[in-house]
Order: structure tokens, then C-alpha cells, then sequence
């Protein structure tokens, strides 16, 4: 008797991309000690933000769950970095005032790509002031590692899929809404409160 046959099965030697998993640690500057590394990046891209469910979640704002539980909403910027030494490549996480100061680089340089940064926190409280040092320029940018768009990787992460941006513009702090720079304490320069992270390890 003839075996019945499956009618479009397909068979693979890895999975499709939709089913792998992130090879990108998610890091946030650490409690202790520093975190530094180039930045691959042409510029920081960002949202609002919850956090819930012991995670990181993207803000939907109009019809926004989170929102309606009253659950805080803070702006985390994203982009990828890569350790001098191991060259790990990560995803940094950024809260609105190290964003702020990359983005007044980016104005000034029109890209970020290959600029050395060192992140560190005025004290070792989780939630403490997070300082970010702007190095220089590495000599050799145009041998740094092509990495995936930020936003398509983090869309894929959290599951979700955003409308496309419109404009020409990069999309990064200029963005960022009224309510986000109020959220945020970017205006009167206060400490960043809130800041969430699936990983605190650092790179060298």
C-alpha cells in the first residue's frame, strides 16, 4: 500500500529566520563597573516604552493597554555596539538622556557609526544617573560589521510590527513626543528613573 503523502510539508536544514533566535544580547549600562564599545549604527532609534511582566514592552499609545493599566511609560533608544576587544556585537538599551547627548553628536556629525562610547552610572544604585563618555572616531570604519536594521530587529523581538516611518529623516530623538521629554526628565535634567533591561553584562 502506497504511504499517503503531506501535502505542502518542507523540510529545512536551519529553521526559517522568523524562528531563530536573537543572537544579540539586550544590555543596559550596569549597576557596577562600565560598559563601552563602537557603535555600528548611523543613529540611536528609540519609542515609548512600558515595562510589565518582568520585560521590556513597546508602547501602541492610542488604544494602548499598558497605558490604560496606568503602568509607567518611559522612551528607550536602541542600537548596536561592539566590544574593542572580544568584538561581541550587542543591542545597547538608552534611556532618554544618553540618547539625547548621541543625538546632539549625530546633529553635529550626521552619522554615529564607529564613534567609541563608555557608559557608567554616577553611583551603584540600578536606577542611578547614567553617564556617557563620547570618544573618538576608530580609524578603520569602513572594516566594522554590517549589523541588521535596529528597528526590524526589535520589532521581531517584542513580536509587534509598527507602521513604516514617514519622511527622510532619520528616525531616532526627533521623534520623541512632548509627553516623552516630560516622562523622561529630560527638561529639567533630572535623575533617569525606571530604566529596564534584559541584560545588565557588559563587553569589552
Amino acid at each position: 500500500m502506497d504511504k499517503p503523502r503531506a501535502s505542502g510539508v518542507e523540510w529545512n536544514m536551519v529553521p526559517p529566520q522568523e524562528f531563530q533566535p536573537c543572537k544579540y544580547r539586550i544590555c543596559r549600562t550596569p549597576t557596577k563597573g562600565q560598559l563601552g564599545g563602537v557603535i555600528l549604527n548611523q543613529h540611536v532609534l528609540g519609542t515609548g516604552t512600558h515595562y510589565s511582566v518582568g520585560r521590556t514592552q513597546p508602547c501602541f499609545e492610542a488604544g494602548c493597554e499598558l497605558c490604560a493599566r496606568a503602568i509607567r511609560r518611559d522612551w528607550h533608544g536602541y542600537l548596536f555596539l561592539m566590544g574593542r576587544k572580544s568584538r561581541e556585537i550587542i543591542i545597547l538599551e538608552l534611556t532618554a538622556g544618553p540618547a539625547c547627548r548621541l543625538y546632539d553628536e549625530f546633529k553635529r556629525l550626521r552619522t554615529l557609526r564607529g564613534l567609541e562610547i563608555l557608559m557608567s552610572r554616577a553611583n551603584d544604585q540600578p536606577n542611578g544617573r547614567v553617564i556617557c563618555r563620547i570618544g573618538e572616531r576608530v580609524a578603520n570604519v569602513e572594516e566594522l560589521p554590517t549589523v541588521p536594521d535596529i528597528r526590524t530587529m526589535m520589532e521581531s523581538i517584542w513580536g509587534v510590527t509598527f507602521s513604516p516611518p514617514t519622511g527622510t529623516e532619520p528616525v531616532g530623538m526627533e521623534r520623541m513626543s512632548e509627553r516623552d521629554l516630560v516622562v523622561a526628565g529630560v527638561r529639567q535634567r533630572a535623575s533617569l528613573n525606571g530604566q529596564t533591561f534584559i541584560n545588565s553584562g557588559g563587553i569589552d
